[in-house]
């Protein structure tokens, strides 16, 4: 386990093992923000090949791919790699089961039967999500920080009086 104890620098930087909390705040922020996506029903077509596609299994998907994924599956996450008249194959990615857990994959090629999926969805930024993301961990970023006295010292007073930022 990897723990940060807070410092404070030569400079007044606030620093959690050798990183200020503006690099940490970023790392916050490009971490999580891959997280802000959604799906919305489509109509697949030869022009959505190769895009980011859920696939909700019917009863019978879900005892079909068994043999391919293992039982219990209710969705896979992949890209669109092929369609026809009958049929979908997605390279997967992630694999959500009936019982709720989520399975990471590593590309592998299932092809499920237009009958066995229940929906196909495209995934697709949500920037609503992601704007409200991004302000809540800076904005908690920037309590914590001044919780622990960050950014004390940044607004001085001349003598004569007024403040001036720095």
């Amino acid at each position: 386990m990897v723990t940060a104890s807070p410092t404070v620098s030569e400079s007044g930087s606030l620093t959690f093992s050798g990183m200020t909390m503006n690099k940490l705040v970023v790392i916050a922020v490009l971490s999580l923000c891959g997280a802000c996506y959604q799906y919305a029903a489509f109509q697949p077509s030869t022009s959505t090949l190769g895009q980011a596609v859920r696939i909700q299994l019917t009863d019978a998907g879900t005892s079909h791919v068994a043999s391919l994924v293992g039982p219990g599956a209710s969705y896979l996450d992949g890209n669109l790699t092929s369609l026809t008249d009958s049929s979908f194959t997605v390279s997967v990615v992630d694999l959500g089961r009936i019982n709720g857990t989520e399975e990471t994959w590593k590309g592998e090629q299932v092809t499920v039967s237009r009958s066995e999926a229940a929906s196909i969805e495209l995934r697709k930024a949500a920037p609503g999500r992601s704007a409200a993301l991004t302000a809540a961990l800076v904005g908690g970023a920037a309590l914590v920080a001044r919780a622990m006295g960050a950014g004390e010292g940044i607004i001085r007073t001349r003598v004569g009086g007024g403040s001036t930022g720095q």
